[in-house]
């Protein structure tokens, strides 16, 4: 089967397929308008207008929900009712379906059979695993990239469903061949830590080195809830509304950060560049407080902790790693850790039924 993984993230979606290409986009979804006018103005004061694909996702969409033309990613910004999604089930909210369809569409190839791998939040993941692999295993949907003119079915003949957290540890001790990227942490009775930090969630899982696996640590993992890039964007909210008297959206205060902190509104300019490095050390302090009361003296057994996650890269100016005591490892590319993973669980999932299959003496195929 055609493998594709998918960390379906409250600010990003995240996914790669089984050829190691990837995507990433914002996690909104707006409303479609006629863009023919942009792109004139565009074309009269000699605009360089971006060739990326994904930042022009402008797609006709239907399942059995729903259906209409939609922005998706960063297009969305265009839209005067662009949103994100975040609600602690978002599992039936059409965004979701939209984004992970999109995502799929650009990744898989028509008419593969499609293997996917999806992630929840460490926190969610027993209360809505179920309901989530039931949704995306009977999911269909026809779906029209509107600016190549093309379309795609998507159905999912698989599906895996991970816990964010838990995957991105594979990405950070394996190489994509398997390999283990520390031999010195895979010694038997050692404790290792992955800090999953997301827009909304920050998922913590500890896993014990077994003999030639790993174990996971339920009493050790927690999540935390509004200590991510989420909060610093609530902070910009009611910092902008003290300086000038108005409220702003979500996604004004985004603008405002991506913005380094400035923004011309009514008639002047406002510079919350301060308040916005105060938010990054406010939720930085709150991870590692965390970290250290409630894994409690376990902390100083733990052989080391990988970061992963995209708030790792909105934090690296202000993060002190040596406040956490013990080796800290910030895997490259956070923001992909999970999807990476996933893809990891999905191909050792495969290997093990393989290998039953062998044992068994059954003839197999499909091995991608």
């Amino acid at each position: 089967m055609f493998k594709v993984s998918v960390d379906p993230g409250y600010g990003y979606i995240k996914a790669i397929n089984g050829e190691g290409d990837q995507v990433r986009f914002p996690s909104i979804v707006g409303m479609a308008h006629n863009l023919n006018l942009n792109r004139a103005l565009g074309g009269l004061i000699g605009d360089k207008r971006d060739e990326d694909e994904l930042k022009k996702l402008h797609i006709r969409y239907e399942d059995d929900q729903a259906s209409g033309e939609f922005f998706v990613g960063e297009l969305a910004r265009k839209s005067k009712n662009a949103s994100y999604c975040f609600e602690q089930n978002k599992i039936n909210h059409q965004h979701t379906r939209i984004l992970i369809a999109t995502a799929a569409a650009l990744l898989a190839p028509e008419g593969k059979n499609i293997w996917l791998g999806a992630g929840l939040p460490l926190e969610y993941f027993e209360a809505q695993k179920n309901e989530m692999k039931r949704m995306l295993t009977n999911f269909q949907a026809k779906i029209t990239f509107v600016e190549k003119n093309k379309t795609k079915q998507i159905k999912f003949d698989r599906v895996s469903i991970y816990a964010q957290g838990v995957a991105s540890i594979y990405d950070g001790l394996l190489y994509p061949n398997g390999r283990p990227r520390y031999p010195q942490f895979m010694r038997p009775g050692n404790l290792i830590a992955a800090v999953n930090w997301g827009t909304r969630t920050v998922d913590v899982a500890v896993y014990e080195v077994l003999e030639g696996s790993l174990e996971i640590r339920g009493d050790l993992c927690f999540t935390l809830d509004d200590a991510g890039a989420m909060e610093i964007r609530r902070i910009v909210q009611q910092a902008f509304q003290e300086k000038s008297g108005y409220p702003i959206s979500i996604l004004d205060a985004e603008k405002i950060i991506l913005q380094k902190g400035y923004i011309f509104f009514n008639g002047r300019e406002y510079d919350l560049s301060k308040e916005i490095m105060a938010a990054k050390k406010h939720i930085t302090q709150l991870v590692i407080d965390a970290l250290q009361t409630k894994l409690g003296n376990q902390t100083s057994f733990i052989r080391a902790i990988f970061l992963t996650g995209g708030v790792v890269e909105d934090v690296r100016d202000v993060l002190d790693l040596n406040k956490l005591k013990t080796e800290t490892i910030i895997i490259p590319d956070p923001q992909f850790a999970d999807a990476r993973g996933m893809l990891h669980m999905i191909r050792l999932e495969e290997r093990i039924e393989l290998q039953k299959k062998k044992n068994n003496g059954e003839l197999f195929s499909d091995i991608g």
